[in-house]
């Protein structure tokens, strides 16, 4: 006769597997949709609206510096976002990466031929580097200030051998990969390469982010933030970020601030912006999705308003 604490031991038993089962599901669809309908410009936001890309401008914004007529011949968009300095790339629903507001040679002729071959899911961009990530769980890594690669030929072997990638986050000259068990591992060029060690210690992560400066942000499963970094990216900006709950999605695009939208459609930004900048989102309500730059951050509200705040950053 089976013995009624046996009976309940199996049944904790069970009921952990479907809980850890759950998680692991959560934590990989958490990662995979997060795809990017809003994205900054240094002097603009862009959205799409029906599969095209739309420039938005509200009287703040400077003159558009680089030509962005190329836009009008972008259809089926389903991902947007942007360099610091202003390179736009999308993708379309069958993956293939359109890109515009740039003059570099190697980023037109790189993507411009394995567009082609991969179907993309998210694309991110640092000061030198690009990354890709593929439908197939693959990462790629373009450095964008030299022309020969075979400089970066042992980043690029440890690239190539990551699989069942998630999400991807670059920065300066560093590149992180999230895995579907929610680890995280990275690879970076020259000094950098010790720098975010503590990273691969970081446990059931959903999304990272990362830009220009020096810092990658985790946004963990339970809602909280984790930040590696040095300099003034932990010394300034992101103190306070540590200190948020409730984080469905962060965006991390400019070297001074990160952003986190709660689960109750508020936003909240780390430090290096003006009282009036976060007294301002302070009033964002009913947000959905957020995206920065390094001088506008956005959100789209449930109602598809588009919100913008010009930062005045605090060096």
């Amino acid at each position: 006769m089976i013995k009624l604490s046996s009976i309940v031991a199996y049944i904790q038993i069970f009921l952990t597997i479907i809980a850890l089962a759950a998680t692991s599901n959560a934590k990989i669809e958490s990662a995979a949709k997060s795809k990017a309908s809003i994205a900054c410009l240094p002097d603009g936001v862009v959205e799409i609206v029906d599969g095209r890309v739309v420039v938005h401008e509200d009287g703040t914004m400077v003159k558009h510096e680089n030509d962005l007529s190329a836009l009008e011949q972008w259809e089926n968009i389903v991902y947007v976002t942007a360099s610091w300095d202003g390179i736009l790339c999308a993708i379309n629903k069958d993956g293939v990466v359109h890109f515009d507001g740039t003059s570099d040679y190697r980023l037109k002729n790189v993507l411009g031929d394995v567009s082609e071959k991969c179907v993309y899911k998210k694309i991110v961009m640092g000061d030198h580097m690009i990354a890709t990530l593929d439908d197939q769980g693959k990462v790629a890594a373009i450095s964008l200030f030299t022309a020969d690669d075979s400089l970066f030929y042992e980043r690029d072997k440890i690239i190539n051998q990551w699989e069942n990638v998630v999400d991807v986050a670059a920065n300066d000259n560093v590149v992180a990969v999230l895995f579907e068990d929610g680890t995280i591992d990275y690879v970076a060029d020259g000094s950098y390469n010790f720098r975010f060690a503590d990273i691969r210690e970081w446990k059931d992560i959903m999304a990272i982010e990362g830009a220009r400066g020096d810092c990658i942000a985790g946004l963990s499963i339970d809602g909280k933030v984790l930040v590696s970094g040095h300099g003034t990216c932990n010394l300034i900006s992101y103190h306070s970020a540590l200190q948020w709950e409730n984080i469905v999605q962060i965006s991390k695009k400019c070297s001074y601030a990160l952003l986190g939208l709660k689960s109750d459609g508020t936003v909240a930004i780390s430090g290096g912006v003006s009282e009036k900048n976060k007294q301002n989102l302070a009033e964002w309500k009913d947000i959905v999705e957020i995206a920065s730059g390094e001088f506008f951050c956005a959100g789209i509200t449930k109602d598809g308003m588009i919100m913008i705040e010009k930062l005045e950053p605090i060096r």
